[in-house]
């Protein structure tokens, strides 16, 4: 399942960045955009799942093409789900309970879960919660009482895996890979208290250099929508924190007049070569 639309197969993968590769300079987001003569592309991946160690690198390497990925690296993470994937978990997958209760010492909603679209409209609106209104801390009492819900033993879902510390290891030591910073939790930093956005920046910095033995100057920011997901404080924390480039998910084409920071990036979900080449097209003109 993919609820929100971001895999992408290994074939159309592969035919994305043979295309790429013939009609593009391809960068890695550590290099110097501003000395480069024609038009280039940078190729990104956030959260660290596993299935990029699987089966992006392979394609990568076999293609000698630069990628970043950028990591969330909180408490456990390689043992856990991120929390959106635990979520569509326990609201589609196998037997799920018709009603959904959840209740704690300000919230209290129940969710019929009997089709589909009731499921949709639950995942949707829970999602939204967990993202915009409560903490990391309750968004784990939130999840824990749903696991209980589900009669079902809180666990790690081998599909929603995440990079181990030993892998991202080698991932520093790969030729082609620049690893870059998420934050710890991946919650939309705007609707974080100061310290909690300078906790989730900095720590998640500092938590990857000490993983990989070297400094790391690229971040990019949980959902990324400047303005709604972070805003220029966040900006300042990365700054002071050595970071020399900040990424985030507003459409469009770079150009070295906006600076490096806030940068726009284009989500590529699962597209056929040529409804791939139409999206860059119209990038390219907006």
């Amino acid at each position: 399942m993919d609820k929100n639309l971001l895999a992408v197969s290994e074939e159309n993968f592969r035919e994305h960045l043979r295309w790429l590769k013939g009609n593009y300079d391809i960068l890695s987001a550590e290099d110097d955009w501003e000395s480069e003569g024609r038009d280039a592309v940078v190729i990104t991946f956030d959260d660290g799942y596993e299935d990029f160690y699987i089966k992006a690198l392979p394609i990568i390497e076999e293609m000698k093409i630069p990628a970043t990925v950028f990591i969330t690296n909180g408490k456990d993470v390689s043992n856990r789900m991120m929390w959106w994937d635990e979520l569509e978990y326990l609201i589609y997958d196998r037997y799920t309970p018709p009603y959904l209760h959840l209740k704690d010492e300000i919230f209290d909603y129940e969710w019929s879960l009997d089709c589909n679209e009731n499921k949709d409209e639950c995942y949707k609106q829970i999602h939204f919660l967990m993202k915009n209104l409560i903490s990391s801390e309750k968004r784990e009492e939130w999840l824990n009482q749903m696991w209980l819900w589900k009669r079902e033993k809180r666990r790690l879902i081998d599909r929603y895996k995440m990079l181990s510390d030993e892998e991202i290891i080698e991932l520093s030591e790969n030729p082609y890979i620049t690893l870059g910073a998420h934050t710890l939790n991946h919650s939309a930093l705007k609707n974080r208290s100061i310290d909690e956005q300078q906790i989730e920046i900095k720590d998640s910095i500092r938590k990857l250099e000490n993983t990989i033995r070297r400094k790391t100057t690229v971040f990019s920011y949980p959902f990324g929508v400047y303005g709604k997901d972070y805003d220029e404080i966040a900006n300042g924390y990365c700054e002071e924190n050595g970071i020399e480039k900040t990424f985030a998910t507003n459409f469009g084409a770079w150009n070295p007049k906006d600076g490096l920071l806030n940068i726009k990036r284009n989500g590529i979900n699962n597209k056929n070569i040529e409804e791939f080449k139409a999206y860059l097209k119209w990038i390219e003109e907006a």
